[in-house]
């Protein structure tokens, strides 16, 4: 009777198990993962029959052919959710791994903790039992998600999650598991268990080493990604000033537009009167007003454009003109393009601001034999060919010269700075 019980818990607890498996799997790849109520059931039966024969015959084995029975006992959790979809995922792999090994250390747990408080115990179904629970608990785990609507979350959180990270984390709970086994392993063979011992935790400083490197590797991403993020919010920004402007210009122009029949019925009647002079001082008044706005750069650009516009508003604080003469290419990394020449800019007019009266940042663009030429210079009293700010931010500031020779360098390009009497030069050459 007690066999049967047992042989029981064991085929439910294995069903469960392989139940989950499906759900997760179904969670996680969604439209490749089709299982159909036929193949599932199917599945289950091919699945429940070999746990019977396997709690059957296994301790009855030869060390052979328990090894045999083990190792497919096993392998056939690896193998099921091929039945159901044709692509090889890393994830068909890992969430088998992840449940055995996570059922297996609930198993290791439940029996040290019987072996502390009780003494005669049968092992086999102290871990089925605690098998089957276990799944139990994740089964309403995975219902409570379907209920609440949450498989979105747990399918993102799965796609999201690296494969070195899932790695570690199996790796993790395979030391767990091997520890607490270590823990109520009960042998008078010391050396034995000094080589346990000595096994796990080798594995645990490779995976501590594991865990120190992509933290490192995670902060340098996360670096990475902050800076190109900020990056460009500083080029949406960049964008939507130049547009405004373009707005007001447009406005600027259907404005005088409105005018401008009334202005040249003013000027028909001063010259019917003969009054010429009057006219020709009119028509001069005209000229001179500032009634429609030009576009105040033209390089080609249309970010360029935006930026050396942003750039001019912050130069004219410290009584400082920017210049523009050349064309740049349209087809060039805006990324990049904001790298070169916001930095530049700002250093630029940094170095002005020191200086007192009126200055000029004088920037010249040439495009000859698939180069783009760029030379921006302005006056300095520093002679200091790093550029090293003199802002409180310093953290920040400080890296702008790096950045551009980045930038410069991903397109096969040249950095050169010239700086001498008086005249701070940087000349860029970049690979079209």
């Amino acid at each position: 009777m007690n066999t049967v019980i047992s042989n029981a818990v064991f085929i439910i607890s294995d069903l469960l198990l392989l139940v989950n498996l499906i759900l997760i799997s179904k969670s996680a790849d969604l439209e490749e993962f089709k299982p159909g109520w036929i193949k599932s059931l199917s599945v289950s039966v091919v699945h429940g029959s070999y746990t019977l024969i396997f709690s059957s015959y296994f301790a009855e084995s030869s060390k052979f052919m328990m090894t045999v029975l083990l190792a497919v006992y096993y392998l056939r959790f690896l193998v099921f959710p091929f039945i159901f979809t044709k692509k090889i995922r890393f994830i068909s792999f890992y969430m088998p791994l992840l449940l055995i090994s996570l059922d297996s250390l609930m198993q290791s747990c439940a029996l040290w903790i019987f072996k502390l408080t009780a003494s005669n115990l049968n092992e086999f179904t102290i871990n089925k039992v605690t098998s089957m629970i276990f799944q139990l608990f994740v089964l309403g785990l995975i219902c409570f998600l379907y209920k609440k609507e949450q498989f979105k979350n747990l399918r993102f959180a799965f796609k999201s999650t690296s494969k070195a990270v899932g790695i570690l984390m199996l790796l993790c709970v395979f030391i767990m598991e091997g520890v607490v086994t270590l823990i109520s392993f009960e042998t008078d063979n010391i050396s034995v268990q000094k080589g346990f011992s000595e096994f796990f935790l080798l594995i645990l400083m490779i995976v501590m080493f594991a865990i120190m490197f992509l933290l490192f590797i995670n902060s340098m991403s996360k670096k990475y990604f902050q800076d190109t993020s900020d990056l460009l919010l500083k080029q949406i920004d960049t964008q939507l000033r130049h547009y405004k402007a373009l707005d007001d210009m447009k406005k600027e122009f259907h404005s005088f537009r409105h005018d401008y029949i009334n202005h040249m019925q003013c000027v028909s009647a001063l010259i019917s009167s003969n009054k010429n002079e009057e006219a020709v001082q009119y028509i001069n008044k005209l000229s001179n007003s500032k009634t429609m706005t030009e576009k105040p750069y033209e390089s080609g650009n249309n970010i360029l454009d935006s930026i050396l516009t942003e750039k001019a508003e912050f130069a004219k604080e410290c009584d400082t003109e920017i210049c523009l003469d050349g064309l740049f290419t349209h087809d060039f990394d805006p990324i990049d393009l904001c790298v070169i020449f916001s930095n530049a800019l700002d250093n630029a007019i940094e170095s002005c601001g020191k200086i007192g009266g009126h200055k000029v940042i004088d920037i010249k663009l040439n495009i000859q034999q698939g180069y783009q030429f760029i030379s921006i210079s302005n006056p300095t009293n520093e002679e200091n060919d790093d550029l090293k700010t003199t802002k409180d931010d310093k953290i920040h500031h400080g890296f702008g010269i790096n950045n551009i020779r980045n930038s410069v360098n991903k397109h096969n390009g040249t950095f050169d700075i010239n700086n001498g009497n008086g005249l701070f030069c940087l000349n860029i050459t970049l690979k079209l």
